[in-house]
């Protein structure tokens, strides 16, 4: 059972606010605050990722969202978010380690 999808509406509102952290660190915080209380498709947790300059704390979100990610069967398409292909490796041996 999951509760509801974020709606586009309040996802551009909570991508806006997350924007507004000025710190890397306190926006990683607030988004596992925000990924803690909602569930996600895996396009939104792949927004989620691009609002991240860092790669390490783009896998960290990947990895953090996945248990709330309702269609996990499509979680590959995150990997358009990483620069290298360790994160995917990464990534991957992370959800095969979740089943």
């Amino acid at each position: 059972g999951y509760s509801t999808i974020m709606n586009s509406r309040d996802f551009e509102s909570v991508k806006e606010s997350l924007r507004k952290e000025w710190f890397e660190n306190n926006r990683l915080g607030s988004t596992k605050f925000i990924i803690d209380k909602n569930n996600f498709t895996t396009l939104q947790v792949r927004e989620l990722m691009l609002l991240f300059t860092f790669e390490n704390n783009r896998l960290e979100i990947a990895k953090y969202a996945y248990r709330k990610t309702v269609d996990k069967q499509s979680y590959h398409q995150v990997n358009d978010a990483f620069n290298f292909s360790s994160s995917r490796e990464e990534l991957m041996r992370f959800i095969r380690a979740s089943k």
